[in-house]
């Protein structure tokens, strides 16, 4: 039986933006890398942005990919009306069973948490989420449901040095969540988390990366960066007819932690 803890979080907005309805005829073969030195998104099948509280786009929000990584900042903190949260997301590749991994901090200069999310639904941001709380050092596993983020499993204080990059690994199969830490892509692994949604209410979405200030970070500008990052079907590509892809403003997002009991593995 599931054991639920209420912890309180630090308010924050679903994602928030109007691109229009899109009818995508979407790839037999979905799966991308981006590098950001010599491989790039399609600029139309990108959708990014800073949140702020308690609703609104900021204006001051940036996405950049200059220097080989991708940065996500903005140039006001959350008590001048900057971002509380940011997101980056690729809008015309849908996945079920997927890998998402990405390197995490490459400029080692954030003190934020950073996001990997896998099957994001791009009407309310229903998600999952894989997170390294850049200034409390925690890894998270994560199930967003509208106004509320479900910790499945955690382990706390999990790195005690943040001033370097991680290579971070979320993959979803079923019902069965797992991250994997390692010191470098291809180098030694520091942590598994693994633990499994018990409803597997997100059956397939999109990926992409995010970032959020700490709870216990609040007055610095947010500002997160990212290199490598992949989306990959496991173990066989999905493939879809089309997909309706609608972007409305709501209320939310990681705003409720919720703890519920399940495996956790530390190496």
């Amino acid at each position: 039986m599931n054991r639920i803890r209420k912890i309180g979080f630090y308010p924050l907005l679903v994602l928030a933006t109007c691109l229009g309805s899109l009818g995508i005829d979407l790839p037999a073969e979905a799966s991308f890398f981006y590098d950001f030195d010599s491989s790039f998104p399609n600029p139309d099948a990108v959708t990014t942005g800073g949140l702020t509280s308690p609703s609104g786009l900021s204006p001051t929000f940036t996405t950049s990919t200059e220097n080989g990584i991708l940065t996500l900042s903005d140039s006001k903190s959350a008590n001048n009306g900057g971002s509380v949260q940011g997101f980056w997301g690729i809008t015309d590749q849908v996945f079920t069973d997927v890998k998402v991994s990405a390197i995490l901090n490459p400029s080692a200069s954030t003190d934020d948490q950073l996001v990997l999310f896998a099957r994001g639904n791009l009407n309310t941001f229903d998600t999952y989420a894989a997170t390294i709380d850049f200034f409390d050092g925690d890894l998270l596993l994560s199930k967003v449901v509208g106004t509320q983020a479900i910790v499945l499993d955690e382990i706390e204080g999990a790195f005690s040095d943040l001033n370097r990059s991680y290579f971070l690994e979320f993959e979803v199969v079923g019902n069965r969540l797992t991250s994997r830490v390692f010191d470098s892509p291809g180098g030694t692994q520091l942590f598994s988390l693994t633990t499994t949604d018990p409803q597997e209410s997100f059956t397939s979405g999109v990926s992409g990366v995010g970032l959020q200030l700490s709870p216990t970070a609040l007055i610095n500008p947010l500002n997160g960066t990212f290199d490598n990052v992949t989306s990959v079907p496991v173990p066989e590509p999905t493939t879809s007819g089309g997909l309706l892809l609608t972007f409305g403003v709501a209320s939310s997002g990681w705003v409720v932690r919720h703890k519920l009991q399940s495996q956790k593995t530390k190496r």
